[in-house]
């Protein structure tokens, strides 16, 4: 047990250093989130298990010792990738690691396209929802029996599905703009909305925390917030709220057993305090990446994919109502190989990043070059965002930062397929704003003087 508790040590001290070179950043920052998942879905696990038993639904019995030690060791490797990235960007972006500057009034034509973005993300994204629903069915919607239920009824229409990310992504770029207050107001008040729909109705609450951390990524920006700042009371408060996830996670699992919240709450009290700790350890989302990276490790062979993942996740964004044959996923293949059984009755399960990056290039390598390539990308969008904070790239980073605190649970052919689309209908509809802008409404004003400049054809 002392090589778990050494390289533990290691990972920490790694990002401990990476977050003292970001420590003028937001707390809320994608490279700072990175760093702090990384680092817990490395140490969590293997740390935790040593005291307490786990309990899952994986085999977990069948882990040797080894490949909990060659897991950490990849995740230390996936760490080093993220501070050398970080420690070169420091160079390549002399100022990205400094404090960021008071935001400036936006242009009229920065509101002009933050409104249109805005308004009509909202009105695509109801029209396709919208019509999910309808093919899907409220009452399998809004079923808490059977979730595989739900997945095997959205085969195929992830297209409409997408519908709610985009009007999350409505509320999100309207809040991070200088929009009227008519606009912002009724985004919000979509917000609200999207939140109880996601929570009380769908129970898939992932929605709902995707737009909370929107939020705080926009409010901690806007303020000046700073990672040096941070108070250990917050921290304290970030761990009592996870703990209260999990302990939720726990009492719906039991509340769909028994079908009443009265006796459910009673068989939560009757679980033995080690039991219900196993439960967190074995069935956490922190430890599930590690879990997995661990499995495939005791049966696959490293660098066995040669890349072929990461082609393939260009080919996971055709829908599968014009290419039923696509090539699965990661997730999918490791389902349908280790867990039969549930493949079989529709379920599923997420995949890990580190985990993809050891099955394509190998043992340390993968890990290795997937940390500095995505510690390198995340910084160069903060770099950007900061560089043009009335930019495109400062609009959209408030709705890609959840997917930086899934990506370690994750996949490239998940998360380009997340990203692609939103990113895809935001940057049209900004760029069609700013051609209607030139086109229209600069044409119409009022006329120019002689010799004055020519209205700005950037684009932010």
């Amino acid at each position: 047990m002392n090589e778990r508790f050494i390289l533990a040590a290691a990972l920490i001290l790694v990002g401990a250093i990476a977050l003292w070179l970001l420590r003028r950043q937001s707390p809320a920052s994608m490279p700072v989130l990175a760093v702090v998942i990384s680092v817990l879905c490395g140490i969590f696990y293997p740390i935790a298990s040593i005291w307490i038993t786990p309990r899952s639904w994986r085999n977990i019995s069948n882990l040797s010792e080894n490949s909990i030690l060659e897991t950490q060791v990849d995740y230390l490797a996936f760490g080093l990738g993220l501070l050398a990235a970080i420690a070169a960007g420091s160079i390549i972006w002399r100022r990205v690691l400094a404090a960021a500057g008071p935001t400036p009034d936006a242009p009229a034509r920065v509101v002009f396209r933050d409104t249109f973005t805005s308004w009509v993300l909202l009105l695509t994204g109801a029209a396709l929802y919208g019509q999910y629903i309808r093919l899907v069915g409220v009452g399998t919607l809004i079923s808490t029996e059977d979730f595989a239920d739900k997945y095997l009824a959205s085969r195929g229409l992830g297209v409409f599905l997408s519908g709610l990310n985009l009007m999350i992504a409505a509320c999100l770029w309207s809040e991070a703009s200088q929009v009227r207050k008519f606009t912002r107001w009724s985004m919000r008040c979509l917000g609200v909305t999207i939140i109880i729909w996601a929570t009380a109705f769908i129970a898939v609450r992932t929605y709902a925390a995707a737009l909370l951390v929107g939020y705080v990524v926009i409010y901690a920006r806007e303020r000046g917030f700073q990672l040096r700042h941070l108070r250990l009371r917050l921290v304290v408060l970030l761990i009592v709220g996870y703990i209260g996830m999990e302990s939720y996670a726990i009492l719906r699992s039991t509340w769909k057993t028994t079908g009443d919240l009265g006796s459910a709450i009673g068989m939560a009290r009757a679980i033995e305090t080690d039991d219900a700790f196993g439960a967190i350890v074995g069935g956490s989302e922190i430890s599930h990446p590690f879990l997995t990276l661990a499995e495939i490790m005791e049966y696959e062979e490293p660098g066995a994919l040669a890349g072929r993942s990461y082609l393939d996740a260009v080919l996971s964004f055709i829908p599968l109502f014009v290419w039923s044959e696509r090539p699965q996923t990661l997730a999918q293949v490791y389902v349908a190989k280790y867990y039969p059984a549930v493949d079989e009755r529709g379920g599923g399960s997420a995949f890990t990043f580190v985990g993809e990056a050891w099955w394509n290039f190998g043992h340390v390598l993968g890990p290795l070059v997937m940390g500095i390539f995505m510690g390198l990308a995340l910084l160069y969008f903060h770099n950007r965002s900061y560089r043009l904070p009335h930019g495109i790239i400062s609009r959209l980073l408030p709705s890609m930062t959840f997917l930086v605190l899934l990506f370690h649970r994750s996949q490239s052919s998940a998360s380009f397929k997340q990203v692609m689309s939103i990113v895809m209908p935001c940057l049209l509809l900004a760029f069609s704003a700013n051609l209607i802008w030139q086109a229209f409404i600069v044409r119409h004003s009022s006329p120019q003087l002689p010799g004055s400049p020519r209205p700005s054809t950037e684009v932010y």
